[in-house]
């Protein structure tokens, strides 16, 4: 963990899930089911998703952090 000179507190923890594969879809999945707080996501949050965690009384917030990419 690296530590940060402007949140010298804020510890985040990232752990890769055992056998569940690391998609954006099921990172919206484990979120509606209060599995986790948060998400990394290559794409747009669709519509049905977005009624889906509604209709569990959470909410969720879209917050781009880079544009573009190549994958291979």
């Amino acid at each position: 963990m690296v530590p940060t000179r402007a949140h010298p507190k804020f510890r985040l923890l990232y752990t890769d899930l055992l056998n569940v594969p690391s998609d954006s879809g099921k990172g919206i999945e484990m979120t509606a089911n209060g599995e986790i707080s948060f998400f990394e996501s290559f794409r747009p949050i669709q519509q049905s998703e977005y009624n889906i965690v509604r209709s569990r009384d959470y909410n969720l917030k879209q917050v781009p952090v880079a544009l573009g990419g190549i994958a291979f």
